[in-house]
């Protein structure tokens, strides 16, 4: 990261010392990754602060330490009026079907029990 620090200039933005600084070496200095497209940001890593400017977002990035990324998802979740997977009921329903309730015990164990007696007087 020292030679991506040196590179660094200052129309690129703040230089963080992260992996994005370092793909961003690599995108201009690299003949591997010289063709690229580059999309605004905020199509794939948008920020709880693009919900605050009423912006669309598709995936939302929770930044910072995990205090400050639990208190932006309870955000998001009352921004979008949207359960804890930040989802439209609609799509959480096709991914996360109700599982059919399941028999009390005692009727599970009755029918064990039953099963049990059958065989015995099969005999």
């Amino acid at each position: 990261m020292e030679a991506v620090r040196d590179w660094w200039k200052s129309e690129l933005g703040y230089f963080s010392n992260g992996d994005q600084d370092a793909m961003v070496f690599l995108l201009k200095e690299d003949e591997k990754y010289k063709n690229y497209t580059r999309y605004n940001y905020r199509y794939f890593n948008s920020r709880i602060e693009n919900l605050d400017d009423s912006d669309k977002v598709f995936i939302l990035h929770f930044t910072g330490v995990p205090e400050r990324k639990q208190e932006s998802w309870l955000r998001a979740q009352s921004i979008l009026r949207y359960g804890s997977a930040l989802l439209p009921d609609s799509v959480v329903g096709e991914y996360l079907k109700p599982k059919a309730p399941r028999k009390k015990l005692k009727y599970r164990v009755a029918k064990k029990f039953r099963m049990a007696l059958a065989k015995i007087f099969k005999k």
